[in-house]
């Protein structure tokens, strides 16, 4: 998150779309991760949810600056309510998962001793 701050020092305004823009990114490698099966994928979902996570908290000392604080608000809020949103998604596909491994696996043959 370095390159946001230094980002964020270089210039006297902040340019919400491209945080958005950068928000935006970061939701669609994360669902492109998630629909994926590989360790890959899972180790790519971790990153872009750690990179949102980071994101908001690289935004917090900027919200103390009047002409800044309005927007990076914004995008502080914005990409938390992408987090829950992607956390509601990885629910959704892990009870989805959890349905078809229970379905593939055969039922255990009952062992009688008569």
């Amino acid at each position: 998150m370095e390159h946001l701050q230094s980002y964020f020092k270089e210039r006297e305004r902040i340019n919400e779309q491209s945080l958005l823009d950068f928000v935006d990114a970061c939701v669609t490698r994360a669902k492109t991760a998630l629909d994926g099966d590989t360790e890959a994928d899972a180790s790519n979902l971790c990153s872009e949810l750690s990179r949102l996570d980071g994101f908001c908290t690289a935004l917090a000392p900027f919200e103390a600056f009047s002409d800044a604080s309005r927007v990076a608000k914004r995008a502080a809020g914005y990409a938390r309510s992408q987090l829950k949103l992607l956390g509601s998604h990885i629910k959704d596909r892990a009870s989805e998962r959890a349905v078809a491994l229970s379905q593939a696996e055969p039922a255990p043959e009952p062992h009688g001793h008569g």
